[in-house]
């Protein structure tokens, strides 16, 4: 078992705050007069470059607390950290680190009084599930309220952000954690009574982007250092608050937010919130302005360019393969006109321009923008002239065939479909007529073609037979088909073209 206090003579001493040096704790050690505090037993001094240096037993199995844990670096700075809190709180005295407590043979990590009370607190680092019961049950049968605080690693664990997240049997018990990385308390049960006309899941919108569970070791990093570097109280989409341990105190047995950090948070959240207006109007007239390019190259050059998703500091559009857009937002009037590049998908901006949005950066942006798409310009003026080169040819022979057709639209014409020819008598003669499509003009072509055959062979009546066509499609799953040349559809097209369209009953009528 690690411990950072020992006994020296009748005086108990800590490691860690540099009060004695690690040579003369090394000399002490050597000398055996580093005591345990409950055997008076021998330590051993323990310290690294690296690692927070600590006493334990020379003879290790010694005087083992029943519930030890093995220590970790989280533990020993953990119950360091919080046991410097505790002191500091207004009514807490007696407070010992490491106490021993010998009816129930327990080492909890802080031990103090409050308001005539005793109390524990238990950093909890490894999970526990049936030991937290018996520990919880001895402290009450010795009538000490115990406080568990729990660890990160095991229980806001690395390997378990997404979607393998499992509460521990402990976290049924307890909602407070303290992360000795980001110096901070997360938990539900802190009280944001005293923070007044402020809106905490505004405080930190940038991070408010996922569950904190959630988060990878980089973006907790960043969050810890800006609610660090600001003094603030966060909360998460999982409704977690997070705060500095600085920030926070111990008060009728809750966890409040200290009277001198409120001013603090309260101007932070109103900068905070005029910010962010301003930044949204700026962001709303470059909009605008990316509006009138968009507008510009769709009646210039017939080029639709799309919007992007905005990033934190830009404002994107692309068209085909090529990203560009703006950013140094803040600094509206005067942005960046950038070319963005994408790397593992994140967006790259690589500035071509700086321009004054308000005074000469449409032609500025415009001139550039047709250097950076001139070979899309030059494409899609060919494409739309050749359009408009294939849509005047085709106006040009619907005409023409119109007006060939016209020649015929003094007799009318007789449409018939599949399901009359089974009752059609045998005097009848009709031709087959296969141009039906949806294309008109594929259907002017057959029927100029079918009605000058049928005048050469002197018929005295345009009877044509209509094939109904059928093709499968799957869409749902399942072989389905559907019919095409309905009559009411092939009529329409006849008698668009000028024709006096008259069906199987009209024909059968004048032959009889």
């Amino acid at each position: 078992m690690l411990i950072l206090t020992c006994k020296l003579r009748n005086e108990i001493i800590n490691c860690y705050d540099g009060t004695h040096s690690k040579e003369q704790l090394k000399k002490w050690a050597t000398k055996k007069i580093l005591l345990c505090p409950v055997c008076d037993k021998p330590y051993e001094y323990c310290h690294g470059q690296v690692k927070t240096p600590y006493f334990r037993h020379m003879n290790k199995n010694e005087c083992e607390d029943r519930f030890s844990e093995s220590e970790t670096e989280e533990h020993l700075n953990g119950k360091r950290d919080l046991f410097e809190w505790i002191k500091k709180q207004k009514g807490v005295n007696n407070v010992v680190l490491e106490g021993w407590i010998p009816e129930t043979k327990q080492r909890p990590d802080i031990m103090f009084e409050y308001g005539g009370k005793k109390y524990v607190i238990e950093y909890q680092c490894s999970p526990i599930a049936t030991e937290y019961v018996e520990r919880h049950e001895l402290y009450k049968a010795s009538g000490i309220t115990d406080i568990w605080i729990l660890g990160t690693d095991k229980y806001l664990e690395k390997s378990e952000i997404g979607k393998n997240f499992r509460m521990k049997e402990i976290e049924k018990h307890t909602d407070i954690y303290y992360d000795v990385y980001g110096k901070s308390i997360i938990s539900k049960s802190i009280d944001i009574s005293r923070l007044q006309n402020v809106n905490i899941d505004e405080m930190l919108y940038f991070f408010m982007d996922s569950d904190f569970r959630y988060y990878n070791e980089n973006k907790r990093k960043l969050m810890y250092d800006f609610i660090l570097e600001n003094n603030l109280v966060i909360r998460s989409l999982s409704e977690e608050y997070i705060s500095p341990l600085n920030l926070l105190e111990f008060n009728d047995n809750k966890i409040l937010i200290k009277e001198d950090a409120i001013n603090n948070i309260q101007n932070f959240y109103f900068k905070q919130k005029e910010e962010k207006l301003l930044y949204q109007n700026k962001l709303t007239k470059l909009s605008d302005f990316r509006k009138l390019i968009f507008e510009y190259y769709s009646a210039e050059h017939d080029i639709n360019f799309s919007c992007m998703p905005s990033q934190s500091d830009g404002l994107g559009f692309k068209y085909a393969k090529q990203y560009f857009g703006f950013n140094n937002i803040a600094n509206y009037p005067t942005v960046n006109f950038c070319k963005i590049n994408y790397i593992y998908d994140s967006a790259i901006y690589e500035k071509l321009i700086t321009v004054d949005v308000s005074d000469n950066g449409f032609k500025q942006v415009i001139s550039l923008l047709d250097g950076q798409l001139a070979d899309e310009i030059k494409f899609k003026k060919e494409i739309n002239d050749f359009v408009k080169k294939y849509e005047r040819q085709r106006k040009e022979e619907f005409d023409d065939l119109k007006g060939k057709l016209s020649q015929f639209t003094n007799k009318p014409i007789y449409l018939l479909f599949k399901e009359n020819n089974n009752k059609l008598p045998s005097n009848i003669r009709f031709k087959f007529f296969e141009g039906t499509s949806d294309d008109l003009l594929v259907v002017m072509r057959c029927l100029y073609k079918d009605l000058k055959f049928l005048k050469e062979k002197n018929a005295n009546k345009y009877v044509f037979m209509i094939p109904r066509k059928k093709w499968r499609t799957s869409s749902t799953g399942r072989s389905q088909y559907k019919v095409w040349n309905h009559p009411r559809e092939v009529i329409s097209d006849f008698e668009e073209l000028g024709f006096t369209v008259l069906t199987y009953d009209d024909l059968i009528t004048e032959v009889k």
